[in-house]
């Protein structure tokens, strides 16, 4: 029986490495500034990567986004 890909698998499959990194990283607990740290990259860019994701996938707030990660099949 085939069973099809949810449609966030795509969405998050197609999320640039660094919005992924930095989603990943909040779904995990991090905070903005933490996933920043853990990644070696600034605060403002992990923060602009994290707002890029949400608007990629439709999501109003980092909640949401991370709750299309989880739907997609992820788990930490």
């Amino acid at each position: 029986m085939f069973r099809a890909d949810p449609p966030e698998r795509e969405q998050i499959r197609r999320l640039p490495p660094g919005e992924r990194a930095v989603l990943e990283a909040v779904a995990r607990g991090a905070t903005t500034r933490q996933a920043a740290r853990q990644l070696g990259i600034s605060p403002h860019t992990a923060k602009n990567q994290l707002a890029s994701a949400h608007q990629r996938l439709g999501a109003r707030n980092r909640a949401e986004a991370v709750g299309v990660l989880y739907r997609s099949g992820w788990r930490h």
